[in-house]
């Protein structure tokens, strides 16, 4: 049984963690865009046209790469996944403010720590698409290539927002809860 000022607590503290993170991964895009679309304008080209015309569906299958593990790693947010390895002997520390007291509240605790390290996993690779497009703009300077993977990685963060009810749906699924 999980009680209710752990569960509250267990929900108020990583939930705002997570969406601070995401919310600075957000803008980071946005000032990669910025910064690229700026340097597009402003730089010579850092290729000569024959790399560019190498390196540029190289980088972009790269990108593809990554955008489908970002998709393929959702699988490890699912609360069957975070739970399945959790051990309750080892509790780990989020800061949560109330120590638990069941086995159900440990798992649930560690369940709780594998989504805030899967989510951040996640994020960093859709972010990645951003970087790949910010290379690709100052190597060629076109702005489109940071724009087009900027917004791709808008999507894909979109995807993984952090919410509560996704928290709710990893505590439904422990064990004794």
């Amino acid at each position: 049984m999980i009680r209710p000022a752990f569960r509250e607590a267990l929900l108020a503290r990583p939930l705002g963690i997570l969406r601070a993170i995401w919310g600075f991964l957000g803008f980071s895009v946005l000032f990669y865009v910025g910064i690229g679309a700026w340097l597009a304008q402003t730089i010579h080209p850092a290729f000569s046209s024959d790399i560019a015309a190498t390196i540029t569906p190289a980088l972009y299958a790269v990108a593809v790469a990554i955008a489908l593990l970002a998709v393929w790693w959702r699988r490890f947010l699912a609360p069957e996944r975070l739970l399945a390895s959790v051990d309750p002997a080892a509790t780990p520390s989020l800061g949560v403010g109330v120590a638990p007291e069941t086995d159900a509240e440990r798992r649930a605790l560690g369940a709780m720590a594998r989504f805030q390290t899967q989510s951040i996993v996640a994020w960093a690779l859709s972010e990645l698409l951003a970087i790949v497009g910010l290379v690709l703009s100052i190597g060629t300077g076109d702005a489109r290539h940071v724009t087009g993977l900027g917004a791709a990685t808008l999507v894909l963060l979109g995807t993984h927002a952090p919410s509560r009810a996704r928290l709710e749906a990893v505590l439904a699924a422990t064990p004794g809860a």
